[in-house]
């Protein structure tokens, strides 16, 4: 198994914290450099927030070089559309040639076909509750006995890693990131643990959307909502549904926390920036 960062800290601490390797995943949005080409190192697109492809073609220009050490690129994608996300596959292609390329695996994947012929990995993307299904992990599955790389995005808690661990079974092409979590330090810690009791804690974690005040941009959001009591997801939906349409990501933060009386993180980018806002 190996952790892809996306981030800026020392890869060796990093390696050291986790325990196992550790390479780089490089997006147009944080933009980071490519400090050891002999790493492990992937190419992602950066859809999940916003597809900017001026910057994505910049960073595939920027490392054309290397790229015969490049584990793979995330061809664009449409967040949640299989079928359209299959439809840029196909213009991208060509565009990408002498690139490994990687499908970015959708909602609604589980209803067409897979290009298996065409590329060398797939990314586990789509929203939250795709990734928490059977679907995801059969084409996993698939991936594994096809000789396949894997990677899953937003593997950002321990239920979520025990269920594609699962998937994995055993095999050792696996890829994830942000699968522990960061604590105040900027370092990663194991899962939280689960379990019924005083030693109890919850995690929810879904995506949504809302319209940035300043140029009216949709951004999109991971929420994480921790909490060491019930608290119904009827709730949690309830809350998103009253946020209005146009917010700022901390006042969206602080007013999620005050409603449902729990600790709530988001992530979200902002013109390539990514910004985390705990309340």
């Amino acid at each position: 198994m190996i952790a892809l960062l996306d981030n800026g800290q020392d890869l060796d601490k990093c390696a050291a914290e986790i325990g196992c390797e550790v390479g780089q995943l490089l997006t147009p949005l944080t933009n980071y450099r490519l400090r050891d080409p002999a790493r492990p190192w992937a190419i992602d697109n950066g859809a999940f927030a916003r597809l900017e492809l001026s910057a994505f073609e910049a960073l595939l220009k920027r490392h054309e070089h290397h790229r015969d050490r490049c584990l793979f690129v995330t061809v664009p994608d449409i967040v949640g559309s299989a079928r359209r996300t299959l439809e840029l596959f196909q213009f991208w292609k060509p565009r990408l040639a002498g690139w490994k390329l990687a499908l970015a695996c959708q909602d609604g994947q589980e209803h067409l076909p897979i290009p298996w012929d065409e590329i060398d990995a797939v990314f586990i993307g789509g929203t939250t509750t795709f990734k928490d299904r059977e679907h995801a992990a059969h084409i996993v599955q698939a991936a594994k006995a096809m000789g396949k790389w894997v990677h899953v995005g937003r593997v950002n808690h321990g239920v979520r890693f025990e269920h594609f661990l699962a998937a994995r079974r055993g095999q050792h092409r696996w890829h994830r990131d942000r699968a522990l979590q960061p604590h105040a330090g900027g370092h990663r810690q194991p899962p939280p643990a689960t379990g019924t009791g005083p030693d109890m804690r919850v995690t929810h974690e879904l995506t949504f959307s809302r319209q940035c005040p300043v140029n009216d941009a949709l951004d999109h959001y991971e929420l994480c909502v921790e909490t060491t009591r019930t608290v119904k997801v009827e709730d949690i939906l309830a809350a998103i549904e009253a946020l209005p349409e146009k917010a700022f990501q901390e006042d969206i933060t602080v007013a999620l926390a005050a409603k449902l009386g729990c600790c709530v993180t988001t992530v979200g980018y902002h013109s390539g920036v990514k910004t985390t806002c705990t309340a």
